[in-house]
């Protein structure tokens, strides 16, 4: 099978799965595609998140 043309909406990671499913792309093709991303670690800007929960039969929030 000769590679289709790959864009980010075919690579797109909520609908990858089912098209290797269905040989629209290859494994190897998608884990090229990621190993070519260029890494923007340096960019990056650390942050200081903190997470909460709502119960929503309670609706009661919690902190995790």
């Amino acid at each position: 099978m000769s590679a289709p043309n790959l864009d980010l909406k075919t690579l797109d990671v909520r609908v990858v799965q089912a098209y290797i499913d269905r040989g629209i792309i290859t494994r190897a093709q998608y884990e090229a595609y990621l190993e070519s991303l260029p890494d923007d670690e340096a960019n990056g800007v650390k942050t200081d998140t903190r997470m909460s929960h709502i119960n929503l039969r309670t609706s009661v929030f919690t902190d995790d």
